[in-house]
């Protein structure tokens, strides 16, 4: 059966923008990556549908090591629910985490839905609505790739993210804990296996850091932005943990 829409392919790589910590001086660099297809999905903005853009496969792991840790698997320049806006994201285009490729068509129906329900939902319904409308039914196949006890108690997960999204939750996107996601079991912190390895440390640390917050009763954002905060650091400190992080729990992963 043919397909019934035209994905248009071109081949290439596509330098980004590197911004530095003051926002000021900005340089091109090559980021190793390829364009893809025309998005089959439109941008979406007050619910009109505006015009197709084109998708770009980018090194994730580096863009959040020396642009924005709060990159994750796919985000265009005017996402509405974005914390951090991703103004160096060109107008016009898609990108996602070249290795989540795979799960392309499954990303952008998941992203062009959401943007939708945002419209007239928060963000916690509109999420409600995309897992009952796009997560499977029946048994869901193994999806633990890795686990470790930590010293202080909790079961560390590292998931094949691509199954996460099919049966639990379309929103799950490297990490999670069980104060914030009822799907997870109680003690337990996920991690995604599909990003590079080197990442696992830094992931894994953002959660354990998170939950212990939460557990000490901060809410989540507060908790959520003094994580995020941590990584960065751990990232631009020689691009690895160094020893500042040494004595927490997940340091031997």
């Amino acid at each position: 059966m043919k397909r019934k829409r035209r994905w248009l392919r071109s081949a290439g790589r596509f330098g980004i923008l590197k911004i530095d910590k003051m926002g000021k001086n900005i340089k091109r660099t090559l980021f190793k990556t390829d364009s893809g297809p025309l998005c089959p999905v439109c941008e979406i903005k007050n619910g009109i549908a505006k015009a197709k853009m084109r998708i770009r496969y980018v090194d994730g792991f580096k863009i959040r090591n020396e642009i924005d840790v709060g990159f994750t698997l796919i985000h265009h320049r005017n996402c509405e629910d974005e914390d951090f806006p991703k103004s160096y994201i060109p107008e016009g285009e898609i990108w996602i985490d070249r290795r989540f490729r795979g799960e392309t068509r499954f990303l952008l129906k998941s992203l062009r839905t959401l943007s939708r329900l945002r419209g007239n939902l928060d963000y916690d319904s509109a999420r409600k609505v995309l897992r009952e409308k796009y997560t499977r039914r029946g048994p869901m196949p193994d999806f633990v790739r890795r686990e470790k006890r930590l010293k202080d108690g909790l079961k560390l997960k590292f998931v094949d993210g691509s199954i996460v999204r099919r049966w639990l939750d379309p929103e799950f996107v490297l990490g999670g804990h069980d104060l914030v996601y009822d799907y997870i079991p109680k003690g337990e912190v996920w991690a995604e296996a599909g990003v590079n390895r080197k990442e696992y440390r830094y992931i894994a640390g953002h959660e354990v850091f998170e939950r212990k917050l939460m557990a000490e009763g901060m809410d989540y954002d507060t908790a959520h932005d003094q994580a995020e905060g941590k990584e960065a650091l751990w990232r631009s400190e020689g691009r690895n943990l160094g020893t500042a992080a040494a004595n927490y729990s997940y340091y031997s992963i």
